[in-house]
């Protein structure tokens, strides 16, 4: 799952800082439980649609655009990584990560900040009960280590 938007017009780092950045993507993402790189992708979700909303306030489609596109991009991430056999509630979870793909579709074409504001308020709730459930999985797992 891609948690930063690529930079398109941002000149690429060379040399140390370059490394750099390549070393904390790379161990940020493998040293992340697979609960906190789920809430980190909703955390950058919900910071795309609030980037999305402002930009539609602001009349800037470029970036209205580029924050909807990545938004749908988790979105859709976040789809792919459900697993029916695993989880019963990921059909119903299925089915409202479609509502909000759809909703941002259109919220991008029309430019329309309520479809945004009804995103948010879906995402949101989402994302304070998979903190809290990675929050108490944690506590589980320390309590139980050796």
């Amino acid at each position: 799952m891609s948690l930063s938007p690529p930079l398109h017009d941002a000149p690429a780092p060379t040399g140390r800082l370059a490394g750099a950045q390549q070393r904390y993507r790379r161990d940020g993402a493998t040293a992340a439980s697979p609960s906190r790189v789920l809430v980190m992708g909703y955390e950058r979700l919900l910071r795309d649609l609030r980037d999305g909303e402002r930009a539609i306030v602001n009349g800037d489609r470029v970036e209205s655009h580029r924050a909807l596109m990545h938004a749908q991009e988790l979105v859709d991430a976040l789809d792919q990584s459900l697993d029916p056999d695993q989880w019963d509630g990921a059909a119903g979870l299925r089915a409202i990560y479609q509502h909000l793909n759809l909703e941002l579709v259109t919220a991008n074409v029309e430019q329309d900040r309520r479809r945004i504001a009804h995103c948010i308020e879906i995402v949101t709730p989402l994302l304070d009960a998979w903190t809290e459930a990675a929050r108490i999985t944690a506590n589980q797992l320390a309590t139980t280590a050796p």
